[in-house]
């Protein structure tokens, strides 16, 4: 096997080890969740599954860093694509909600499961939680760069503070997560972002001088 296709083979591989763990971990819980069942769901031996995840915890890392590279590049293409006046913090928060916009309400659930299961686990185990800061980090520079952006071209008012207003909108699309998946219920996306984006811009925008009335 030439070394092309042997990269090949381990990175198909990897990722069929990748999407067993994740749907065990989904329908049979993270603890309950072995090696050995991973292994069997997989179609590898138990001891080949060593060679590409060691633990449980860097199948989460795994996960962590492609949902990240994943995003990185949806909303990198997005802002590189967008008009010079256009409002970037809005575009960006609809690219965010557009990553599940063609998923289906079981595929959707099972992603935000996933992600509910990264943050409880990187409570309890230091290596995931340093990825999950890792690129909570990352989605920081992202937005703050966006905001201070906004700033200069007059978009969002010079006094906001970003750093709280970053943490807001890094928190928000998370807790419609956990809210959706709790209640059991889909979340119209698109229009509770768009509801969002107008209520941030009515209060963010700078105050317009009225023009003074004739006579």
């Amino acid at each position: 096997m030439s070394p092309k296709r042997s990269d090949e083979f381990k990175a198909d591989r990897r990722e069929e080890i990748l999407v067993a763990a994740m749907h065990l971990f989904v329908t049979r819980g993270y603890d309950r969740t072995t090696m050995r069942e991973i292994a069997r769901e997989a179609g590898v031996s138990t001891g080949a599954i060593y060679v590409y995840y060691p633990t449980k915890a860097a199948m989460l890392q795994a996960v962590c860093a492609d949902e990240a590279a994943r995003m990185h590049a949806i909303l990198q293409t997005t802002l590189h694509d967008l008009p010079a006046d256009a409002d970037l913090l809005a575009a960006g928060m609809m690219a965010f909600v557009g990553r599940f916009g063609n998923l289906s309400p079981g595929e959707r659930q099972r992603r935000e499961r996933i992600g509910l299961m990264l943050r409880y686990e990187a409570t309890r185990d230091d290596a995931v939680g340093e990825s999950v800061r890792a690129v909570i980090a990352s989605w920081r520079a992202l937005v703050v760069a966006i905001i201070r952006a906004q700033q200069e071209s007059g978009r969002i008012r010079a006094d906001v503070d970003v750093a709280a207003l970053t943490e807001m909108l890094l928190a928000l699309p998370q807790g419609l997560e956990l809210v959706e998946l709790s209640s059991g219920t889909a979340t119209d996306w698109p229009t509770v972002v768009g509801t969002l984006a107008d209520v941030l811009w009515h209060g963010l925008a700078p105050v317009r001088p009225r023009p003074e009335s004739a006579g």
